[in-house]
């Protein structure tokens, strides 16, 4: 995942016909002709017409309608005009997880790839694979370039994400589970930030999120009131909402960026509300309109107006002669789907009727065609940071723009150049030599990218530099005899008024003041017997750096459940129960007040995960000497969701940042105390603390049973 489009075409450039036949040709002259208020019906479009043949893959049963019968979906993927279709069916429907593209350059169906056979005595395929056959809802969707996928969000007791590359179609990605119950689910794409957006009514409306780079998904609203099954949604670019429509409602969600709140509200509507009586209407947004529009049945569509919050009925023009066929009766989903190429709307009803083509306007899109990536300057240096690319996007009437704050970086050659994704065309040198760097831009009117790739030239200054000093990874290690940990050593460099550090782990001479009690040796760092402190010495260029190193026969370790009794049996751990700091006790809260806590979270399978204490900005102290310390924290509550934290500092008085999150999130992390100990401002649901000196192993010492699946950040 997180493939890039080749240079200078969109990614996927040719659709699956070249070179359409006669009657292709006459189907796009005819859409190309299409007045405003008229609906086209392209002949010979039944999907069932490509369908996977029983006579090939005997498994298949429930007939191919219920790819659309089934609950199904559809997702446009704006890079080569083709709505998708597939893999639907499911509880006892249909069970081919094929997927089907309706081609908009050759107006013809094509199966994408096979069904996977279904496991004996089952109608699944393999979870782990592909996606198998499911009631898809309004789950699927396609991500722009740079990720450029067509995205199925799994369900049921599998809810794996899986992506599927369209100039691949014959394999899917498979990535982590979504982590919440789906079933009526409705999901669109953020055309300008790329991240995909995931409703879940069947779990009371949670609200989560997937980068399709990262392939992470992070739970932002715990529930949104009233979810329904018979609900469409769509991303409105310009006011960065997520709006939901079907069912007499009309709901939004502000697409806030983390650690923000998401707030939810609904929409008061008036004009010709007709189409709000609909289950699962077709629902999309169109930017260069700054409207919605719906589709459920007959000739007529919706616009949704947000400023006005006034729906406008728009009947057919008098020169119309098609009327589209009966929608399914579950509700149309994403089977009605904008073309910004073309300004035209696609439909799918079913598999044994034609494909429908209407145009609302009589605009001619001015379609992005290109992106040109140039050099700002000759060369980068080495370590240090600079502005390197601009970027422009390219469109059909000549125009451009620029987009350099836009635009997505890649390093093809990560080992001489590094970027980071949204890093402004700032390139910083690793070696010296040359690297390739590719910037991607999706316009998100058109939800279509294009990249451009530039060369640049990476200067070694580290010749031309003077080692100031060296500066060792820690100060003070305190390690288990037996164990071992690897030191870092950095050096500060200065070339004029230009200051960096480079590492010089490799480039040092290591030496220890005591080597039966501790040795080290290219940089691994080896507790031989109790003793020290040892004093380990880097030497380089006439520079020294040491760290001191104590040897414990046992671990110093400070481990913390957080529940409801004022006692705990597990050997080695102390409890808290909301009970303020003491120097006796040597932890508890700040003044806390009066803290809830629960011990009833069975559903963790995890001794230390089915309890918490819940505090709100409230602050927790460890009495610890000053130092480094390695710190586990785990917040979460395995039955209703989580506030997990995204980020913390380290810097003596510890912050967590948090956002919504699901069920139990663990972190480790290395943090500085001061002369005070440490001290968290904890918001949320903490499950349980561990403290230890770096140095030791936190892995190996913890006993918190975290090898149960908990998502783990370090």
């Amino acid at each position: 995942m997180g493939a890039m489009p080749a240079q200078g075409a969109p990614a996927g450039a040719a659709p699956p016909s070249a070179t359409p036949p006669a009657e292709s040709s006459r189907a796009s002259e005819a859409i190309e002709q299409l007045k405003p208020g008229e609906w086209y019906e392209v002949p010979d479009s039944h999907l069932d017409a490509v369908a996977a043949p029983v006579s090939k893959f005997p498994w298949l049963s429930g007939g191919i309608g219920g790819i659309t019968q089934c609950w199904a979906g559809g997702a446009f993927d704006s890079q080569r005009d083709r709505l998708y279709v597939g893999p639907g069916g499911g509880h006892a429907g249909y069970n081919g997880n094929e997927v089907y593209a309706f081609d908009l350059h050759d107006m013809k169906w094509h199966r994408l790839n096979d069904p996977d056979p279904v496991i004996p005595g089952t109608e699944y395929t393999e979870v782990n694979k592909a996606p198998f056959a499911m009631h898809t809802y309004d789950g699927v969707d396609y991500c722009p370039p740079p990720a450029d996928r067509y995205v199925v969000v799994g369900g049921w007791g599998t809810p794996r994400t899986y992506a599927m590359d369209p100039d691949r179609p014959d394999r899917w990605e498979v990535f982590a589970d979504h982590g919440t119950g789906r079933t009526g689910d409705i999901s669109a794409v953020d055309p300008t930030t790329g991240l995909l957006w995931l409703s879940t009514p069947t779990t009371a409306g949670k609200l989560s999120q997937w980068d399709p780079l990262t392939h992470r998904w992070t739970l932002r609203r715990n529930e949104s009131p009233e979810p329904s099954y018979y609900e469409t949604a769509d991303v409105d670019s310009k006011r960065h909402l997520l709006v939901a429509c079907g069912k007499g409602k009309v709901k939004s969600w502000g697409l806030s960026p983390i650690p923000e709140r998401v707030p939810f509200s609904f929409l008061t509507t008036t004009g010709d509300t007709d189409i709000l009586a609909s289950s699962s209407p077709g629902f999309c947004y169109v930017p260069s309109m700054d409207k919605f529009v719906a589709w459920a049945k007959g000739p007529d569509v919706y616009t949704l107006d947000m400023d006005a919050k006034k729906w406008t009925r728009i009947p057919p023009a008098s020169s119309n002669k098609v009327t589209p066929g009966k929608p399914d009766q579950w509700g149309t989903f994403g089977r009605f789907r904008y073309v910004a190429s073309k300004n035209v709307f696609v439909l799918c009803n079913a598999v044994n009727q034609n494909v429908f083509i209407y145009r609302l306007n009589a605009d001619r899109p001015n379609v992005i065609t290109g992106v040109e990536a140039t050099l700002t300057r000759a060369s980068v240096e080495t370590h240090l940071a600079a502005g390197a690319i601009s970027v422009r996007a390219v469109y059909a009437n000549g125009a451009s723009k620029d987009v350099t704050e836009q635009a997505s970086y890649f390093s093809l050659d990560p080992a001489i150049a590094e970027v980071e994704v949204h890093g402004r065309g700032v390139v910083r040198g690793i070696t010296g030599g040359m690297a390739r760097i590719r910037a991607v831009y999706t316009d998100p009117t058109f939800a279509r990218g294009f990249a451009g790739e530039v060369k640049v030239t990476v200067k070694d200054i580290v010749p031309e530099a003077t080692l100031d000093a060296l500066d060792m990874s820690f100060p003070k290690l305190t390690i288990v005899a037996g164990d071992t940990f690897q030191l870092e050593s950095n050096g500060s460099y200065a070339r004029a008024a230009d200051h960096f550090a480079k590492r010089t782990t490799e480039d040092v001479t290591w030496s220890s003041d005591a080597p039966d009690v501790v040795s080290v040796s290219k940089s691994v760092v080896k507790a031989l017997r109790n003793g020290g402190p040892v004093k380990l010495r880097a030497a380089y260029k006439g520079k020294l750096a040491t760290t001191e190193v104590t040897v414990m026969d046992a671990p110093v370790i400070r481990r913390i459940n957080f529940q409801v009794k004022d006692t705990f049996d597990r050997a080695g751990w102390n409890c808290d129960n909301g009970q303020p700091y003491t120097e006796a006790r040597g932890f508890g809260w700040l003044n806390a007040g009066h803290l809830d806590s629960r011990d009833d979270r069975e559903s963790a399978h995890n001794l230390f995960l089915k309890s918490f204490v819940v505090a709100k900005e409230k602050q927790f102290k460890i009495n610890v000497p000053s130092g480094p310390y390695v710190v586990r924290v785990a917040m979460g509550d395995s039955d209703y969701g989580a506030v997990p934290f995204e980020e913390w500092t380290a810097l003596g008085t510890e912050k967590l940042v948090y956002y919504e999150g699901q069920h139990n999130s663990v972190a480790t992390k290395i943090v500085r105390a001061g002369d005070d100990g440490l001290v968290f401002t904890v918001n949320g649901k903490i499950n349980y603390l561990i403290v230890t000196p770096v140095g030791t192993d936190i892995e190996k010492y913890a006993d918190d049973d975290t090898a149960a699946g908990i998502p783990h950040q370090r």
